[in-house]
């Protein structure tokens, strides 16, 4: 596959052992210019062309660029990440982001003890209490609209250890809500095809809860896609 090709070049510049490459992937992200703001549009898939995909996102107020991320959830894969030290690094520089940013949820306590393991280059310490944190490794989307709960609602999407997260963002009037479904499976797409693009629109569907992100895909020349594609969604709890 074309993506396949740039991640294992990527991975050997960066000295990734062959048998861990396929734990990594590439990722598509965007910076607000005004507020600085950062996040996901989404993982690379392997007909895409990297640099093609990069150079289509057009926006005047916000950059994209291309992240290598962990593509995994499963606490044992980062357990075997962790025992190599160039995939260990690459796990401490993306954790140490995410603390940073806010994506991943930390007491005051516990992010000044995760700045001393920082000053003392304790990656290895560092990185076993980070796994223990709240939505550690989740992935955050740019807002995009639901209606949870209600229709037209802006929410703040995180995707993480098979679980999808909707945050309301609190106003003067109202406090933040969150919702959080347990993920078994699932997506509709709906496709359009257009030379070397796909615009179409996700559907996420849990228990009376319909999310809607407009997206565009940018392929290499050599892949030949098939109409749908077909998962499900289950709501667990809120």
């Amino acid at each position: 596959h074309f993506l396949i090709f740039w991640l294992q070049k990527v991975c050997r510049q960066l000295g990734v052992p062959d048998d861990l490459v396929y734990y990594f992937a590439l990722y598509l992200i965007q910076r607000e210019e005004s507020s600085g703001m950062i996040s996901i549009l989404r993982k690379l898939q392997d007909y895409e062309s990297p640099y093609i995909s990069q150079k289509s996102f057009a926006s005047t107020s916000a950059t994209c660029k291309l992240v290598l991320r962990k593509s995994s959830w499963d606490p044992k894969i980062d357990e075997e990440l962790m025992q190599s030290k160039i995939t260990l690094n690459l796990l401490y520089v993306q954790t140490l982001c995410d603390v940073e940013r806010g994506w991943v949820q930390a007491s005051n306590e516990t992010k000044r003890q995760l700045a001393q393991m920082q000053s003392r280059g304790a990656k290895f310490e560092y990185m076993e209490m980070a796994r223990q944190l709240k939505d550690y490794g989740y992935l955050h989307f740019a807002p995009c609209t639901c209606d949870y709960p209600m229709t037209n609602t802006t929410v703040n999407v995180l995707v993480g250890a098979r679980e999808l997260v909707l945050r309301i963002p609190g106003t003067h009037d109202n406090p933040a809500k969150e919702g959080r479904f347990k993920v078994c499976l699932c997506y509709i797409f709906k496709l359009d095809f257009q030379v070397f693009a796909i615009n179409y629109l996700l559907q996420i569907f849990t228990d009376g809860i319909r999310i809607f992100l407009v997206q565009n895909l940018t392929f290499s020349d050599n892949y030949n896609l098939e109409d749908h594609f077909f998962h499900k969604l289950k709501s667990c709890e809120l």
